[in-house]
């Protein structure tokens, strides 16, 4: 066997397979890997035959998508090797969202194990195919964001939503805002101590739109505003109060509750399709990276790994014709929409 693979097994929201996605992506590029994403979990997708290619490439990347991969695999499992090796007979299946919290399926040394490789100069695993399921601590390189390419069909997105909204990158500024999270807006979060910090930070509405009006007080005010949410009604409520701001329409966000539109389950989505959720979910990401500046609550995995990369001035890779557009927008203005 002369091909190595690290497989990532997605689960949970767009922030936190991000993060996985960006610790994947240092290890396989510094140990030579082919990176192979699957995301069959229903947090990311209903269809189970769809790939991640739809939204995004990886620049520099393998050949390899995961129904080539599966086949190579299928071809060649009696002579490859597996870490962790409780995953040997779980490299295909559909269904792994179900006990990829297992402890034996992680690495004993936790997560993290695959950055301290990419960056320390500890060996790799001798094994042909590493595994690497979403749980657990992790750490990252930010700077390959930069790597990630997204699809024409998220590409045309994010160009109406700039010319819908009557703006161009970096001049202006975003509040994102999630209400799924919060009890007193009748949201849910599963996990215990996670909904005891929120609580903790924002025991009531007024103490949260507080905290974000503060933060955006202290920004450049006389820039467009934008306001991202999963709940539309908080949106409409930060105008009334504040007499700014324009929303980001998003196609589920005056119904659902829960933390996070990835939770929403099949017979929750009410004609929805996951394509859209996800296709609205990069589009905020992007928008909000390429913001003059990003106000958010701090908890949100979404919007505090956005503001990350904002922070280091990181976007998304460069789309030869996207960037082309961006430019003549800057170049000649945007017109004024009906």
């Amino acid at each position: 066997m002369n091909k190595k693979f690290c497989l990532v097994k997605g689960k949970e929201g767009f922030g936190d397979r991000l993060q996985c996605l960006l610790e994947a992506m240092i290890y396989a590029d510094k140990t030579n890997r082919h990176l192979v994403l699957d995301w069959r979990d229903d947090d990311w997708c209903h269809d189970k035959t769809e790939d991640v290619s739809k939204y995004f490439t990886i620049e520099g990347n393998s050949e390899f998508t995961r129904d080539n991969f599966f086949e190579y695999y299928e071809q060649n499992k009696e002579d490859m090797t597996v870490a962790p090796r409780d995953w040997v007979d779980k490299i295909t299946d559909v269904g792994y969202q179900k006990y990829v919290h297992r402890k034996k399926l992680h690495f004993g040394r936790g997560n993290q194990i695959l950055y301290k490789i990419a960056t320390q100069g500890i060996d790799d695993f001798p094994h042909d195919i590493v595994v690497y399921p979403f749980a657990g601590n992790r750490s990252w390189s930010w700077k390959y964001i930069s790597k990630i390419k997204l699809s024409s069909m998220i590409e045309t997105e994010i160009m109406c939503t700039y010319l819908k909204m009557n703006i161009v990158p970096r001049k202006y500024n975003v509040v994102h805002m999630r209400g799924g999270s919060k009890s007193w807006n009748d949201g849910y979060v599963g996990q215990k101590r996670l909904r005891e910090k929120i609580n903790k930070k924002f025991p009531t509405k007024d103490s949260y739109f507080d905290f974000l009006y503060l933060k955006y007080s202290k920004l450049d005010t006389s820039l467009p505003l934008l306001l991202l949410t999963d709940y539309e009604p908080m949106a409409t409520e930060w105008i009334e109060r504040y007499k700014c701001g324009a929303v980001i329409p998003g196609t589920n966000n005056s119904f659902f509750k829960k933390c996070g539109t990835h939770k929403i389950k099949p017979e929750e989505m009410m004609g929805l399709s996951k394509q859209t959720l996800n296709v609205e979910t990069l589009r905020d990401f992007s928008m909000m990276i390429n913001s003059n500046a990003l106000v958010h609550d701090e908890i949100s995995y979404l919007s505090n790994v956005a503001f990350g990369a904002r922070k280091r001035n990181l976007t998304f890779a460069k789309n030869t014709n996207f960037d082309k557009m961006i430019k003549n927008i800057l170049k000649y203005g945007v017109k004024e929409h009906d």
